[in-house]
């Protein structure tokens, strides 16, 4: 009889749903995005998958071979914030709509393939045989002074799988990542063609640089262009589609060197991930996280640093200086019209 009852308790149980087990509690799809978000911002892959239906393709922030790019992306994802507008759901499917805000990495890789398109047309005009640029090195560098900006609004579309509230797949949700990848995603292609620009925005965008840099409103003559690339060149550094840089090798380690003309930047780096740069326009040395003036002797207003990295940037500032000292140029030459 004691067995009788154990049996029907155990098949009551299964009937009604029970068992000994407790299945997961069902997460509301307000908590989903925040878990999946939070996941996101740690590179929590794992987690992220957790929260999504599975299928052959995994989005993902660094999915991007650039690099060096998806470095940068992938430390400036901590600072994205979102929020909830509205929400419906029927049995199996539901969204909610939402804003993010996140860095424009779209809107820089976009610049700078115009940018080096319109450099492209204008070298090939002039009967030179340019070179591709290296678009990846162009990000690496911009995307340390992205801005942030608002994305909206973005419908995030959900499903039932097996009986769970989980996120569609991607292609149901391509805004949503392309958000989360600072509208990254949408201009490399990812989500079908990548950005190309048109006629008219080349033509535009030209017209626009001759009417921003009137030769009769400065001081510089427009030949300190051409003699910086003669200077360079001669020095043996290498062209990236008007920056130069040179490199060199210690102990196993490579070392660069990067003069960026168009930016107005100088870049110090390794291939052990050391990245130190210096924006003459603005008078500060820095890293990604700190901002340093040396004339000021003090740190940049809303960035610190520590000892380490004002040692790591005086060395910099050091080689930066006696670089210019061997190239025969000053400061003031590296400002250009262009």
């Amino acid at each position: 009889m004691k067995k009788i009852a154990i049996l029907f308790i155990c098949v009551f149980m299964t009937l009604t749903g029970c068992s000994s087990k407790p299945r997961e509690p069902e997460l509301n799809q307000s908590k989903i995005i925040n878990d999946f978000i939070i996941a996101f911002k740690n590179h929590d892959k794992e987690g992220m998958d957790k929260l999504r239906v599975k299928e052959d393709t995994m989005y993902y922030i660094e999915t991007s071979s650039d690099k060096e790019a998806a470095i940068y992306q992938t430390t400036k994802a901590r600072d994205l914030t979102y929020s909830t507008f509205t929400s419906s759901n029927t049995d199996d499917h539901a969204i909610i709509s939402i804003e993010i805000d996140n860095y424009n990495f779209g809107e820089i890789v976009k610049e700078i393939i115009l940018e080096s398109t319109a450099d492209l047309v204008v070298k090939m005009e002039n009967g030179e045989s340019p070179q591709q640029p290296d678009l990846t090195e162009q990000m690496g560098i911009r995307f340390k002074s992205a801005k942030m900006i608002k994305y909206s609004p973005i419908v995030v579309n959900f499903i039932k799988d097996n009986g769970m509230w989980k996120i569609d797949k991607v292609e149901n949700n391509q805004d949503f990542y392309d958000a989360l990848s600072g509208g990254y995603f949408k201009a490399i292609g990812e989500f079908g063609d990548p950005y190309i620009p048109t006629q008219e925005e080349i033509t535009n965008y030209l017209e626009g640089k001759e009417e921003t840099n009137p030769k009769d409103d400065i001081d510089i003559p427009i030949s300190n262009t051409l003699k910086l690339k003669e200077v360079f060149i001669a020095n043996n550094y290498t062209e990236y589609s008007g920056n130069y840089r040179v490199d060199w090798t210690v102990d196993k380690i490579k070392y660069s060197m990067l003069f960026d003309i168009g930016n107005q930047n100088f870049v110090f780096s390794n291939d052990n991930g050391l990245s130190l740069y210096y924006f003459w326009n603005y008078g500060f040395w820095g890293t990604e996280t700190c901002r340093y003036d040396f004339n000021e002797e003090a740190a940049k207003e809303g960035y610190s640093c520590t000892d380490d990295q004002i040692k790591l940037l005086s060395s910099a500032k050091d080689a930066f200086t006696s670089e210019l000292e061997n190239l025969g140029i000053n400061e003031t030459d590296l400002v250009t019209n262009e």
